[in-house]
């Protein structure tokens, strides 16, 4: 899994990791284009697909887009006030991480949803504090997600 800066992300696809996690900005430099729409980035992500199964695009329309060769999912935060951004990403990276290691043919919606939640725990608190476990999985069930159509 990676999530690093589109700078070096384009170097490290090449090595083929079987999982990266820009957020939108990066990405849109990633691509060297701007996108915003769910759909334009489904099929900037499906470009990808050769090197690397897996995709996700974070702080898309208050949410976060997955999506592998075969299927795509958006999940979205619930409202929540937002304390810090600090160590969000990395907490959505760490929960897909240690769920994929639990079960590496983990539904694609309950991943994202996994991640999105400790996301979520993570911007509630204040500073550069990480969300709980407690915390994350009092977010599981608030994440919505749905399934997109397959680009």
């Amino acid at each position: 899994m990676v999530d690093m800066p589109a700078a070096s992300l384009q170097d490290v696809i090449k090595a083929t990791p079987s999982f990266i996690k820009p957020n939108l900005l990066e990405f849109t430099q990633l691509i060297g284009k701007k996108v915003v729409s769910i759909n334009s980035i489904l099929s900037h992500i499906k470009k990808f697909m050769p090197h690397v199964p897996l995709v996700c695009v974070s702080s898309v329309e208050g949410g976060a887009i997955l999506r592998s060769s075969s299927e795509a999912w958006f999940g979205k935060l619930p409202k929540v006030k937002i304390r810090s951004t600090v160590g969000a990403g990395d907490s959505m990276v760490g929960a897909m991480a240690a769920m994929l290691h639990k079960d590496i043919h983990c539904p694609l919606d309950e991943l994202l949803r996994i991640g999105l939640a400790g996301a979520c725990a993570t911007l509630t608190e204040p500073g550069v504090i990480l969300g709980s476990k407690t915390a994350i999985l009092s977010y599981l069930p608030k994440i919505q997600i749905q399934k997109l159509s397959y680009i």
